[in-house]
């Protein structure tokens, strides 16, 4: 059962028999599949242990964002009477079907503080939970042949409370008393701690060479580097990310073999340059940031991009951008070429970046008419920066807007990676309907007639250099 839930992640109350058969120096290497619901499977692993008591907590975090799931309370002030009818619950892992079976309390004393209903279950149904008609946890069952045990939900967070065990290694486990001191894993929000706090319950870093080399990776990437050491950490909304791994269907896959060739990555990356005159040459420090971007106009002498503002705004402060970032373009063909930011607004967050010396590719046509209307069907793309592949998933436009601070930014159902930032949003037809920004629940993207209008002053902008370039003025005294 979900006993807690924080966006893409949840915590999920088992028993400890899952682990048993296994020596606990493998449960740091143990993937566990997890049947959710709404019948996708996500791998999970396990946070806590309690031996004694025979619980296991496991933790995913790959949840779709939109899944609701409801997180049990294990209150510990609910009394039950010998007669009130109970629900032992299962869910089956290769239907996903859920079942139960009905009982009462016996009033009877197992062992470990267990106790006793008539609820008759199968081995596959220990871990599942024992509830009242009302949906009240009364339990946890565990499968002991001809009786049918549970530990009451009381117990349940006695036990979560004071006897939790780390199993990511031996050194966490070393930190669990520490641990449960500052935190439990049931708060209802991150709880921000100062350095002074965190050197208590995490050693720092080791200057050793896999922790340089971990750190340096992270660096070269551009993603922030921790100050302290945690077996338990992982990388979460990186830039590399994949979304749409699913079997595209019919429509999506045909929407994405005809966008394949208009839709590239984009990197922008600190640079220094070594040596001077015709020894000079640049280096590359850090990656900044990594997107997508649309062909818009393609022809022999530049090729043009659409792309979001994020690629080049500062971080430090977003109302400015870093003009000496170097652009690193993936086309198609997997091939890095150099690009030129050309034209930004950053209160619309889009941008223009030009490449030269590449044309035999395929522009999107920015003002052809497409379907935008409230349920509309739209396939959302992307392309990875690292492994230039192709990403794509469908779903809907909702009519709604975004919670964001532009009140013209609209949804979408189609669920991308921050590596979709920057990307099409097309129907399909494949015309172009808008450009996507990224938000955990839904996909917010801005309307074509403001891209339209934004190209027309970016197109007009162009103009009026080329006129100066071609005509300059010259100042008399």
């Amino acid at each position: 059962m979900v006993i807690d839930r924080k966006l893409s992640s949840a915590s999920f109350l088992t028993t400890g028999s899952l682990f048993r058969s296994l020596h606990q120096d493998f449960w740091h290497d143990l993937t566990i599949k997890v049947h959710l619901p709404n019948n996708e499977v996500v791998h999970g692993w396990l946070q806590y242990y309690s031996g004694p008591s025979s619980l296991a907590v496991v933790i995913t975090h790959s949840l779709p964002p939109s899944l609701d799931l409801l997180v049990a309370c294990l209150g510990n002030d609910m009394q039950f009477e010998s007669s009130a009818e109970l629900l032992s619950i299962r869910r089956c892992f290769d239907s996903g079907k859920l079942m139960s079976t009905r009982g009462s309390l016996t009033g009877g004393i197992h062992k470990e503080g267990r106790k006793l209903s008539t609820c008759k279950i199968i081995e596959a149904a220990s871990g599942g939970p024992l509830v009242d008609c009302d949906g009240n946890v009364v339990g946890i069952n565990y499968y002991a042949g001809e009786i049918n045990p549970f530990l009451p939900s009381n117990l349940i967070l006695e036990c979560l409370g004071y006897d939790i065990n780390w199993a990511a290694s031996k050194q966490d486990s070393c930190h669990a008393n520490k641990m449960h001191k500052y935190s439990t894993p049931y708060s209802d929000g991150p709880i921000v701690r100062t350095d002074d706090e965190l050197r208590h319950i995490l050693p720092p870093w080791q200057p050793d060479g896999f922790n340089e080399r971990v750190n340096a990776i992270l660096d070269a990437f551009g993603y922030p580097l921790p100050f302290f050491s945690d077996d338990g950490m992982y990388l979460k909304w990186d830039f590399e990310e994949e979304f749409g791994r699913d079997i595209w269907s019919e429509p999506t896959r045909r929407v994405a073999s005809k966008m394949s060739r208009s839709v590239v990555a984009l990197a922008s990356f600190v640079v220094e340059f070594e040596g001077s005159g015709e020894h000079k040459k640049e280096k590359k420090i850090a990656r900044q940031f990594a997107c997508t971007g649309v062909f818009i106009e393609c022809d022999e002498a530049t090729t043009r991009i659409l792309t979001s503002a994020s690629l080049v705004r500062s971080s430090g402060d977003e109302k400015n951008i870093h003009p000496e970032w170097k652009i690193e373009v993936c086309l198609p063909s997997k091939r890095h070429v150099d690009g030129t930011l050309q034209h930004y607004n950053l209160q619309y967050n889009m941008a223009v970046v030009s490449i030269e010396g590449v044309c035999s590719y395929r522009a999107t046509e920015l003002d052809e008419m497409s379907q935008t209307e409230v349920r509309a069907q739209v396939v959302a793309l992307g392309r990875g920066f690292e492994s230039g592949k192709l990403m794509a998933t469908n779903g809907s436009v909702t009519g709604k807007h975004s919670r964001f601070d532009c009140e013209e930014l609209q949804m979408s159902t189609c669920k991308i990676t921050k590596a979709g930032i920057g990307g099409p949003l097309v129907d399909f037809d494949g015309n172009f309907v808008s450009m996507n920004f990224f938000d955990m629940a839904q996909t917010p993207y801005l309307p074509r007639v403001r891209i339209l209008e934004l190209m027309r002053r970016f197109n007009a902008e162009r103009r009026n250099c080329l006129v100066v370039a071609a005509f300059p003025f010259h100042v008399t005294e």
